[in-house]
């Protein structure tokens, strides 16, 4: 059977990347001929951000394009408040250029299916030896500096919100394993959600150390477990934190799936190609 390929490419906030830098990726990926495009999020901090990037990509490729939020794309605006983002102006704005909006939907290509989520953060990516509570990190929120502390407006707490997108996957993908016409999935996450994904990144000498700390608003390992109950998913690819990586995860029925980083920033654009059926 002929293998496709499926690109994802995350973390492209045109404020910090070079247009020309964003169009030479687009490029790239237009090279490699890809069966899907999905973007996984933090396009900007404004709906004319993140429109310039996506009509960038949509006019460079010729395959069906996705994209998928990340916390950046939630803070709030002038006009909009990170609710409104949410609930239905992002949505809005994506499905307007002619880009699925991977959140509330998935995408098929051949008898694979893509689906995705932002994954938001739960505390579950902390690191145990700190020896904090759930609490605290709820409570230092602020102190830490988190972006999101500042520019996230909404009403739902860190774990409401990452229950609700945890549990909104999980309903999308129980769905895909009973429907006899699908025969793999691939999700897509911004958020990192597994163990190894966070590792490289925050690590550091000293119990407070700012990285370390950090690491708890930066992935839900708790999606990651989840997923992992599902049989027909082959392969996880997540963003945000801006390195490159692939690993073999072992799934609950002891098979193997690919889990991947996209490796993209805004600094150094870049995108991981997946082989699907």
């Amino acid at each position: 059977m002929n293998k496709a390929s499926l690109l994802v490419t995350s973390d492209l906030s045109p404020g910090a990347s070079a247009e020309n830098a964003l169009a030479h990726l687009a490029d790239q990926m237009a090279e490699r001929n890809p069966a899907a495009v999905v973007i996984a999020g933090n396009l900007g901090e404004t709906l004319r951000e993140l429109e310039s990037v996506l009509g960038l990509f949509k006019k460079k490729l010729s395959c069906p394009l996705a994209f998928l939020p990340g916390n950046q794309d939630l803070f709030f605006q002038e006009d909009l408040s990170s609710q409104n983002l949410w609930t239905h102006a992002l949505r809005k704005k994506v499905e307007s250029l002619g880009v699925r909006y991977l959140q509330t939907s998935t995408l098929e290509v051949g008898s694979t299916v893509i689906s995705g989520s932002i994954g938001w953060y739960d505390y579950s990516s902390a690191i145990p030896e700190l020896g904090r509570t759930q609490e605290y990190w709820i409570q230092s929120k602020l102190e830490h500096n988190v972006p999101d502390a500042l520019r996230i407006d909404w009403e739902w707490s860190d774990l409401e919100f990452a229950t609700l997108v945890s549990r909104s996957l999980s309903a999308t993908l129980d769905s895909l394993e009973s429907d006899p016409k699908t025969k793999d999935v691939v999700v897509v996450t911004h958020f990192p959600v597994f163990e190894w994904q966070l590792s490289p990144v925050f690590t550091g000498i000293g119990k407070d150390c700012y990285p370390r700390v950090l690491r708890a608003y930066q992935g839900n390992l708790n999606l990651g477990l989840e997923i992992l109950q599902r049989s027909k998913v082959r392969h996880v690819v997540s963003g945000h934190v801006g390195i490159d990586g692939y690993r073999s995860v072992t799934k609950a029925d002891g098979t193997l799936m690919k889990t991947f980083l996209t490796g993209s920033s805004p600094s150094a654009p870049s995108f991981v190609e997946v082989a699907i059926q």
